[in-house]
């Protein structure tokens, strides 16, 4: 999904529109308010791009988006509705050309997912999490980023050659071009983590 400053939504659907249709509503986790798929997105265009994988649809995302910010996250996920307004903040800094945050197991009383989100980037908690990008190597997952759209339209977006990772050479390709990544703990964002061996595999 991306949404520039203008408020503008765009789905990316790599499947097809009738698995975006039967999709679940946006239930919010830990006590939230359930919020209606519709009121939760508001107006929203899609762009299909016929099971081409995750970075072709991202690209195709840049291709078609407007506006000065272009924001990320999946499917899987469910963002707060502070998620846009608070990683938009950090574009106020004008060495800002990324900003995210971690995203959180949106199913932890599953051991599985637990283990999944305890161990994703270090071993620990979200504070320790966040520590470790900052002081050793910061990069934004694609389930929460949000990037100035001149600078990863300029680095041609993701690099749809590689077979994983390309969020994080995304992420190191920004750096290098001299821009700073920015780290939003309030940019909360919630993903179903996988809950057996075999989701993991």
């Amino acid at each position: 999904a991306r949404r520039s400053r203008g408020g503008r939504r765009l789905d990316v659907d790599d499947v097809g529109a009738q698995h975006l249709a039967g999709r679940p509503h946006g239930v919010r986790p830990h006590g939230e308010v359930q919020v209606p798929r519709q009121q939760l997105l508001g107006p929203v265009r899609v762009v299909g791009q016929d099971g081409k994988g995750v970075p072709n649809a991202r690209n195709c995302g840049i291709r078609e988006a407007g506006g000065g910010v272009i924001a990320f996250t999946g499917d899987d996920c469910v963002v707060s509705r502070r998620w846009l307004s608070s990683l938009m903040e950090a574009f106020d800094d004008p060495e800002v050309g990324g900003a995210g945050s971690i995203r959180e197991a949106f199913n932890p009383h599953r051991p599985i997912a637990a283990l999944w989100d305890a161990s994703y980037v270090i071993p620990g908690g979200l504070v320790q999490k966040y520590n470790h990008l900052r002081d050793h190597d910061t990069f934004l997952s694609a389930s929460s980023a949000a990037y100035r759209a001149e600078v990863i339209k300029g680095l041609a977006g993701f690099d749809e050659s590689l077979p994983s990772g390309e969020d994080y050479d995304l992420s190191l390709r920004v750096r290098r071009s001299g821009f700073k990544l920015a780290l939003v703990p309030g940019a909360r964002v919630w993903r179903e983590h996988p809950a057996s061996l075999k989701g993991v595999a």
